[in-house]
């Protein structure tokens, strides 16, 4: 993936807010134009997600059960998440990691995230920022994205057809 800046900008989201299996998504680019705030209507109607959608845009994404969620410690969860997300990054010319979050996180559990991001990607945490709020999913493009690609593996895709999808990723131990 291309970093003009140097920087790589993701927008997570998941799929079912609690109801299992839950796919959690990252949608990722080094452009600045696909993290600047607007308004964005949720896509939940489409079948397919159109490749135009994709360009400059690359995602991955994993299925959580509810097994694997009871089993995962709490306050690293969301640092877990996003680390799982993103545990393959290897770009030599990336310089600072922006992440957007839809949702609200506890101020006791916000460390946790640059920590284990730092940690599974080898990469410094002062070169992390890490945003989340409220509606973030109508808000950041990035984000929007995720969470039509969350809703559209969740609901119209065959479970066994994400089994062996190139974007797949796979829950690392926290």
């Amino acid at each position: 993936m291309a970093l003009p800046e140097g920087v790589l900008y993701i927008g997570v989201d998941e799929s079912n807010h609690g109801r299992f299996p839950e796919i959690i998504v990252g949608a990722m680019s080094g452009l600045r134009e696909k993290a600047i705030q607007g308004t964005y209507e949720k896509q939940r109607k489409i079948n397919i997600i159109p490749p135009s959608w994709l360009n400059e845009i690359d995602y991955s994404f994993f299925v959580i059960n509810k097994r694997d969620h009871k089993r995962t410690l709490k306050p690293n969860f969301i640092g877990l998440e996003i680390s799982t997300l993103l545990q393959d990054l290897n770009n030599p010319h990336l310089k600072l990691l922006n992440i957007s979050l839809d949702g609200i996180v506890l101020e006791s559990k916000r460390h946790y995230v640059r920590d284990m991001v730092s940690e599974v990607c080898s990469f410094p945490k002062e070169a992390i920022t890490f945003n989340f709020g409220a509606k973030f999913d109508e808000i950041y493009p990035l984000v929007n994205l995720a969470d039509t690609i969350a809703y559209n593996l969740a609901f119209h895709s065959n479970p066994k057809s994400l089994e062996n999808h190139p974007s797949r990723k796979y829950l690392i131990k926290g």
